[in-house]
């Protein structure tokens, strides 16, 4: 089936789930994506190249595509939770894109930044880093889905830069309080969640929180979760990010989604070794989380690194092949979380490879 939305063709259906309402999760998704032009020009005697990003009408248009198809392979009633993942600096847009099409009453996380390393990738396309895009999720069935966000301080000096602009002691004074600062922030994000439910529990960090920010928020979510009873996983936006909770713009937020339900999850997660490919470490962490998972995979949830996405086609291929009837979706971050092995704890790190199962 294909359809028209604001003027433009959507892109066909793709590999969306055949569900029942009473189905633990429900999860459909929409991907649409675009070139994004290179223009090259002189400045101060050199040849630069920048990128010309689309127009605010063409994103608007791309972003109601991708929610619409996400709707449509969600299937029948309305989800609990629309998330979505963009690469493009027209955040008016996207949120204009996404009110256009989305039922009234569903609440929407959107998440994205101009950089073109922090590009989604999905079952059906994949961004590179020549390419704007936009990935939307519809999820729900009869998962309880809690959302919540907190507004956090911009860091004005990137960690990577400290020692440099500072010296080592007196960068290692500042990363301790900001490291003590951004593990209260995790603390008080988590409290905000009910965990008293019974199931399965996958709590996914999000937000600006470049690395080693996720880190320690990570520490303090945590903290509150004592320890490893609930499994976290989930990936770092850049620090010059944009986020929407439900029309509220913002720049600088975490926020936390939480899914409970009758399903379950099998994690792994790997670095890259020297001399290996990206595929090469899919195929090192992929069978332990399918032997763990003991189940049928209906959907994947993957978050990468983004000093990876030269090759996340190669990625994205793999994962059809090894899950062609599962659904596959996720983003490459600039820090990742998830667990080494799916016994082990939550843990966070960077040039890491985080992938999720799930299964009923």
């Amino acid at each position: 089936m294909r359809k028209t939305i604001l003027g433009i063709i959507c892109g066909s259906i793709f590999a969306g789930t055949v569900c029942l309402a009473e189905d633990p999760l429900r999860v459909g998704v929409g991907h649409e994506s675009i070139d994004v032009v290179k223009e090259k020009k002189i400045e101060n005697g050199n040849e630069i190249e920048k990128d010309l990003f689309a127009d605010s009408e063409k994103i608007q248009k791309m972003t109601s595509c991708a929610v619409s198809d996400a709707l449509k392979n969600y299937g029948e009633g309305n989800p609990k939770l629309v998330l979505i993942f963009a690469r493009t600096p027209r955040v008016d847009a996207v949120k204009k894109g996404i009110e256009a099409v989305l039922p009234k009453g569903v609440p929407y996380i959107a998440d994205g930044s101009y950089w073109h390393d922090y590009t989604p990738i999905s079952g059906k396309s994949f961004n590179s880093q020549k390419q704007e895009g936009v990935l939307a999720v519809a999820l729900g069935g009869s998962a309880e889905i809690q959302t919540a966000y907190l507004p956090i301080d911009k860091m004005e000096v990137g960690d990577w830069e400290l020692d440099k602009k500072f010296g080592k002691e007196k960068a290692d004074q500042i990363r301790d309080a900001e490291m003590k600062k951004h593990a209260e922030w995790g603390r008080e994000l988590a409290k905000k969640f009910d965990t008293s439910k019974p199931g399965t529990k996958l709590f996914l960090q999000m937000g600006t929180q470049h690395v080693p920010r996720h880190m320690w928020i990570a520490k303090g979510v945590n903290e509150v979760f004592d320890g490893n009873k609930i499994r976290v996983a989930g990936g770092a936006q850049a620090d010059w990010a944009w986020q929407i909770h439900n029309g509220e713009k913002r720049e600088n937020t975490v926020y936390g989604i939480l899914i409970s339900g009758n399903f379950k999850v099998a994690q792994s997660m790997s670095k890259r070794k020297e001399g290996s490919t990206r595929v090469d470490v899919l195929k090192e962490i992929i069978p332990e989380a399918k032997a763990a998972l003991g189940k049928n995979t209906k959907f994947v949830l993957y978050f990468g690194c983004a000093g990876w996405n030269g090759d996340n086609d190669e990625q994205r291929k793999y994962f059809i092949e090894q899950f062609p009837d599962a659904v596959i979706f996720g983003r490459f971050n600039g820090g990742e979380l998830g667990r080494y092995t799916d016994s082990g704890t939550n843990e966070s790190g960077a040039d890491l490879a985080s992938i999720n199962l799930i299964g009923f």
